[in-house]
């Protein structure tokens, strides 16, 4: 069926449009520092929300990644310029590091504007994560609104890595869902590990 819109946000854009991206990588100098940029630009035309023709916002992802004194440390942007009117109406900034095998954290902020261009939230997270051996590891993320002043969102996770499955037991706290507790038994063929410490790319 049709998803319910709680807001304008939900509702999906539809028209003519035409997309024109460029990628581009750059290998700034021997040490492996790496520059990758992504541009999308969208030209639409008879709009289902009744505007004009023109150009949305400009979506730009990029990915910074260097070395200094050999320790490796990156740098992801996710965002959304509109051009014509001069502001950023989405943004998503990603900081992570990692020491060694054992150690992963990122700091990440997060904001977005609402159809009427006015802010509609504005988030800070950090996570992090321990490999204490092989087998186990701990996982944990809090995340705060900027707006409200308060927390969205804490997360904890236990993981074990078995011969042929892992074994999660999570246990997160939601502003205004409450606290869940669960059991996640996944299969380790196709399981793809926690990224903390690497930004998302």
């Amino acid at each position: 069926g049709v998803p319910v819109e709680f807001d304008p946000v939900d509702r999906a854009l539809s028209g003519d449009f035409l997309r024109l991206g460029l990628r581009q990588r750059y290998a700034t100098d021997a040490e492996g520092a790496l520059l990758d940029v992504d541009l999308v630009g969208t030209h639409a035309s008879s709009r289902s929300d009744g505007r004009p023709d023109g150009w949305l916002p400009l979506e730009v992802f990029a990915r910074y990644v260097l070395a200094p004194f050999g320790h490796e440390v990156e740098i992801f942007h996710d965002g959304r310029y509109d051009l014509e009117n001069s502001r950023t109406t989405y943004s998503l900034l990603s900081f992570g590091t990692h020491f060694g095998a054992e150690w992963g954290v990122q700091f990440s902020h997060q904001r977005g504007l609402d159809v009427d261009q006015n802010p509609l939230f504005e988030v800070a997270s950090v996570s992090g994560l321990y490999r204490w051996t092989e087998k186990w590891e701990f996982e944990g993320r809090q995340s705060f609104s900027l707006l409200e002043d308060q927390g969205l969102d804490t997360r904890f996770v236990v993981r074990r890595y078995g011969h042929d499955l892992v074994f999660e037991v999570e246990s997160s706290v939601r502003e205004g869902e409450g606290s869940s507790f669960g059991i996640n038994v996944k299969p380790r063929f196709g399981y793809s590990p926690s990224r903390v410490g690497y930004v998302p790319w």
